[in-house]
């Protein structure tokens, strides 16, 4: 038997605890360190060979120093003190382990990445512009791990017991050992610190914008900025023409100005003006009447503050800098002064404006200003500068003069080395730092008529690029497109009030450094002497500098495993072909700040292929709920529920409007006088002007039509009956003929949707509350469905029902809606009908444990009936077509099981009698792979009647005869009944036990028999 102590006499050297202790452990660290040099020099070997990159030995020596030597120390420091505080090995290997595995999957993309000891989820990647993208909190975030494992290690050891331990070695260890790791939870806790007061200052400037801004604002006719910089700090002095433009006075002027900037004095004429200064808002006591215009000067100097910019971004989305990669983290940067590199755009306010880049509640309520800007830069500290407008060089100053209005001016200054080439009239240019040299060297050697010939190929479509001549920021004769390389960590994220993507201004475009984001790294590599590999390359710019989606790159080593990547393709911000989608008119209306944006989408038109593209999948029920019981405007603004999810909820807002403006005009007419009308105008134009334009031009009430829309809670609801397309195939025509009624608390629209997504055609007609309607119409193109619009109706379309037409019938295009009698759509007085969705329905889930059953929620309606996984093991709503219902036509289903689970319809019978029991059924697979449907498939109900319990078993195949019936009412029999309760029964059993099969409960009906 071992004794305690039995082997202290192999452990007796002639050193202490102290010397005995560090000697391990600096052998190994040195152990490790010699591990780390060998992996260094294999690196170097290895992107020497494969990277485009420049080998920076600088960069390998900084990573060892503050990445890996944190990273050993802080393991081992824990490693030791989970040993001594568990006792057990085991445990002490088993929590750095799951500590480990944290830090992979994770660790990194939750909390800043602070509790991530191996700082892949913090922004620590190098520029070679601007350096390390976020040094300080980078090193912060080492410091944390390197003090708390040095700590631990210093404490470790008052752990070792081979001799006995001095009292005063051991308490002068504990306390250093203390020290350091409360100097670490220090660091810790200042750099959540940091995080939370950007977050609460972020938060102040909304809050700021809440209190200020009012649509009833002034406008900056012109904008004459001169601008001085000295290292990180501007020296600025704008002089302005502003105007009120509305119909009512201003009693005060109000400015939006990066918070960083501090005014210095505001002056009209030789009086100065009092202000006060409310974060980034200057409120001016100066008052504008109706018309009136004002000049004054304003000086202003400071640093700028980049915490303004996105300011729309919740949370989640700012903190985010992995972008469309989620293994490098990039960080976050909106702006750049300094010597080396100058990067101010709109999104930073580094000028008075008064209209802000983006309102930060409702990005879709962001206005525009169309103001005539004149920059000048005095003794720029950077060799090459950009900006909109016509160039000019006077002495120590550069002077950029657009000579139309612009809605935001941006200036970029930088090392850069100059590419051109003239692409349809416009002069394109490639402002390098050195990451697109090589690419753009060989482009630059490249015989213009072949690149032409290239670039004239259908995939480019590059005879949309000519349009860029008629936008306002290009210069007539000089007109220029420039594409300018950014330091790594610039981002400038997209929103729906700013017309182009992100990274792209006015006549510039942002791309990332060295095309980080770009995937370019083959096609620099490229020759490009052929022409293969020519059209090889502008195939790959192409599709990161035009394609309005990219798609999400996995960098992650372990392909991403715990990354939450929500989506294959995110919006590329890049997009230089969004300069198309800037329109030189605004229609402003203060008491409807988004008008503006509808009327952009009014005139882009496409609203009958997107509906038609839309009713395919039914993919919107969310933002159809969402907007019921709602008006528009309540909607779009709770900035809460996500701007991409805004955009759509305001899309289909759109599409309803488009459907009460065109249901008495055709669409094509009303486009033309759309465009008529808009061409008369130019900047920013009144609502109440363009609506009265449209009443005298068509007819229609504009004014009221918009009330009706804006303040609409979409609680109309339709019922469709006997709606069928008879097709004559001889004379090549549909009649389409049915029954409509509201029965809803307010008036829609229903629309009969044909044709295809490139040849579509739309029947609208109106419905006020209660109305009811007999429609026909004959068309030549093929039905697909009448669509109820935005109404309360789930899903929002009916199917419509084809038969074979009687040739000799004549026939003429058009249609009709005529007045019919609700009485039409009264039930039969004796069906009695109990619905999954209804009263009287409820599900027994025998395979449900207590503790699911206690934690289980009302389930949300799938919007598909096929589902990706093949079994659905629990009873789930769905939303379907076919399925029977008023308002939300669904039913529920599972995968077929052994009998344990149960749907069950009760009723509470009125009268005695005998009736016919009739229940609908489905015959269906949940595989979303094969649209064959399963055969020998059994349903077994029970109907309970009058006490007794009577087995009714339903064979499908039998019932449903037509090889193309999925769907239909059966009987499960006459029976007599007693007046007062009775029920029916659904079992899921599946005798062949098929997962994949659909049981699915409906609705069940009693017929009372005369």
């Amino acid at each position: 038997m071992r004794q305690s102590g039995a082997s202290d006499a192999i452990k007796t050297r002639s050193y202490d605890n102290v010397s005995y202790y560090w000697g391990v452990i600096i052998g190994n660290f040195l152990l490790f360190l010699i591990l780390n040099v060998v992996e260094v020099l294999v690196s170097v070997f290895v992107v020497n060979l494969t990277s485009l990159a420049p080998v920076g030995w600088r960069y390998y020596i900084f990573y060892l120093l503050t990445l890996n030597i944190p990273v050993w120390v802080f393991v081992a420091g824990v490693t030791l003190w989970l040993s001594y505080a568990t006792k057990f090995r085991f445990w002490a290997v088993t929590i750095s382990v799951i500590w480990w595995f944290g830090g992979i999957f994770y660790l990194p993309y939750w909390q800043h990445g602070t509790w991530d000891y191996l700082a892949s989820g913090v922004p620590n990647v190098f520029s070679e512009v601007t350096g390390h993208v976020d040094l300080w909190r980078y090193l912060i975030h080492r410091l944390l791990y390197f003090f708390v494992g040095m700590g631990l290690l210093v404490c470790g050891v008052s752990w070792v017991e081979r001799l006995p331990n001095r009292v005063d070695v051991l308490k002068k260890n504990v306390l250093w050992g203390v020290m350091l790791v409360v100097m670490g939870v220090g660091c810790g806790v200042a750099l959540e610190y940091v995080y939370y007061r950007d977050l609460q200052i972020r938060l102040e400037y909304r809050e700021c914008f809440a209190r200020n801004w009012s649509e009833k604002t002034c406008r900056v006719k012109s904008h004459a900025i001169t601008l001085a910089q000295s290292g990180e700090r501007l020296t600025l002095h704008s002089e302005m023409i502003v105007y009120n433009p509305g119909h009512e006075s201003i009693e005060k002027i109000y400015f939006f100005l990066n918070p960083g900037l501090r005014v210095k004095q505001i002056v009209v004429g030789k009086d100065r003006l009092s202000y006060t200064r409310d974060e980034q808002v200057i409120v001016i006591n100066q008052g504008l009447g109706v018309g009136d215009s004002l000049q004054m000067c304003l000086e202003y100097e400071g640093e700028i503050d980049e915490r303004i910019c996105d300011l729309h971004l919740p949370k989640e989305e700012y903190e985010n800098t992995f972008y469309g990669d989620r293994f490098f983290a990039r960080g976050r940067r909106g702006a750049f002064v300094s010597d080396e590199f100058l990067l101010l755009s709109p999104a930073s306010i580094w000028y008075p404006v008064a209209v802000p880049p983006v309102n930060p509640l409702s990005p879709s309520f962001t206005g525009r200003d169309f103001t005539r800007f004149r920059l000048a830069v005095v003794q720029s500290q950077q060799n090459v500068l950009y900006s909109q407008g016509n160039v000019k060089k006077m002495k120590d100053t550069m002077l950029f003069v657009p000579s139309r209005e612009l809605t935001g001016i941006s200036l970029c200054g930088g090392n850069f080395n100059r590419y051109h080439l003239n692409i349809e009239g416009i002069e394109v240019e490639f402002l390098s730092l050195g990451g697109y040299d090589i690419l753009l060297r060989r482009f630059a050697k490249v015989d213009d008529r072949l690149l032409m010939r290239i670039l004239h190929q259908p995939l480019f479509q590059l005879d949309d690029f000519g349009l860029l001549l008629s936008k306002r920021w290009c210069e007539k004769g000089a007109s220029r497109l420039c594409f300018l390389e950014t330091p790594l960590a610039f981002r400038l994220e997209s929103h729906e009030g700013k017309t182009e993507q992100g990274q792209v201004e006015p006549g510039m475009v942002f791309i990332p450094e060295r095309g980080f984001d770009m995937d370019i790294a083959d096609i620099v590599e490229s020759e490009g002497r052929s022409k293969e590999e020519l059209s090889s390359i502008c195939a790959v710019l192409q599709a990161n500098l035009r394609d309005p989606t990219c798609k999400v790159r996995n960098s992650h080593p372990l392909l991403g495993i715990g990354t939450g990547i929500d989506s294959e393709h995110y919006t590329n911000v890049y997009n230089y072909y969004s300069l198309l989608s800037d329109d030189d008119i605004w229609v402003s209306s203060s008491k409807y700040p988004f008008m503006g944006k509808v009327f952009d989408r009014l005139r882009a038109g496409g609203f009958s292929r997107a509906d038609l593209k839309r009713e395919g999948n039914n993919k919107r029920n969310r933002e159809y709920d969402y907007l019921t019981g709602s008006t528009l405007s309540e909607a779009l603004e709770n900035s809460s529920a996500g701007e991409a999810f805004l955009s759509r909820v305001l899309d289909l807002g759109i599409a309803d409007l488009w459907d009460r403006l065109t249901w008495q005009i055709s669409a094509r007419a009303f486009e033309v006088m759309l465009d008529t009308i808009f061409s008369g105008y130019d900047g920013e134009v009144d609502y109440d002007s363009i609506c009265g334009d449209i009443k005298a031009t068509s007819g229609v009430d504009v004014h009221r039509v918009m009330e009706e829309w804006v303040s609409a809670k979409h609680k109309q609801f339709f019922k469709i009956k006997d709606v069928v397309a008879y097709y004559y195939s001889e004379k090549g025509l549909y009649e389409i003929v049915g029954k409509i009624e509201n029965i809803g608390e307010e008036g829609g629209i229903v629309s009969v949707e044909c044709g295809s997504f490139l040849n579509s055609r739309r029947y609208c007609h109106f419905l006020n509350a209660g109305e009811a309607k007999e429609f026909k119409i004959v068309t030549d193109v093929n039905p697909v469905s009448v669509k109820t619009s935005l109404s309360a109706n789930r899903p929002p379309y009916f199917n419509i029902a084809y038969a074979t037409g009687i040739e000799d019938k004549e026939l003429v295009l058009g249609n009709t809606w005529e007045d019919i009698s609700s009485s039409e759509f009264e039930s039969d007085a004796n069906e009695i009908v109990v619905d999954d969705a209804g009263v009287g329905f409820k599900i027994e889930d025998d395979r449900m444990t207590l503790v699911q059953k206690w934690i289980k929620r009302e389930s949300l309606f799938r919007e598909e009936f096929k589902m990706v996984n093949a079994e659905v093991p629990y009873w789930t709503s769905v939303i379907d077509v076919n399925a029977h219902g008023d308002s939300i036509r669904s039913f529920h289903c599972k995968s077929g099981g052994v009998g344990r689970s149960k749907a069950i319809w009760s009723i509470t019978l009125p009268e005695t009698g005998k009736y016919n029991v009739m229940a609908k059924v489905y015959r269906g697979s949940l595989l979303s792979s094969t649209f064959q449907k399963p055969e020998g498939v059994v349903y077994y109900y029970t109907v309970v009647c009058n006490g007794k319990e009577i087995s009714v078993e339903v064979n499908l195949d039998e019932v449903l005869e037509s090889e193309d019936m999925f769907t239909g009412w059966i009987s499960l029999g006459e029976h007599y009944f007693s007046a007062g309760e009775a029920s029916v029964i659904l079992s899921d059993k599946e005798v062949q036990h098929r997962k994949e099969v659909a049981i699915v409960a409906d609705a069940v009906k009693w017929v009372k028999l005369e």
